[in-house]
């Protein structure tokens, strides 16, 4: 008789203990999902149990959202560096070829003025040349004027 009492108490036991583990599961469950809202939501559902559960839920959700808060902030950094990088190096080639742009242009304007400048000298030259001729053949004829002048006298 002992051994069926011992029996039936262990069933009793092993039911009772399968129905705490039934319900602490549910209400980590439900504490977890409160949890979750609390980070998600402003305005979270009421959650009714036990106190010791509603602390619980509270600190894992405090300690969740900083945990979010940290990695967000991360790949926010991250993300902005990578972005900083980013542009930075397009910045830098986009000043290489304003400049390399800007020595063209000035080296274009040198020769284009240079060229000017040969221009206006071979013109100058040509007119002095020019002038040089028209003084010459004056001054021969002035010269032949004046010797047949002075010989007519």
């Amino acid at each position: 008789m002992d051994m069926a009492k011992s029996s039936i108490l262990n069933t009793m036991c092993g039911a009772y203990h399968k129905d705490l583990l039934s319900q602490k599961d549910t209400a980590r469950a439900a504490a977890s999902n409160h949890a979750v809202m609390q980070i998600i939501s402003e305005n979270p559902p009421p959650f009714s149990a036990d106190p010791r559960i509603l602390e619980w839920a509270k600190r894992e959700a405090t300690a969740k959202k900083a945990n979010l808060m940290t990695q967000i902030e991360e790949k926010a950094h991250a993300k902005a560096e990578s972005n900083y990088e980013t542009f930075l190096t397009s910045a830098e080639l986009q000043h290489t070829n304003d400049v390399e742009a800007v020595r063209e242009d000035y080296v274009k304007c040198l020769q284009a003025a240079h060229e000017k400048w040969e221009d206006q000298l071979v013109v100058l030259k040509a007119d002095l040349k020019a002038q040089y001729h028209d003084k010459k053949a004056t001054l021969e004829n002035d010269q032949i004027i004046g010797c047949t002048t002075n010989r007519k006298s």
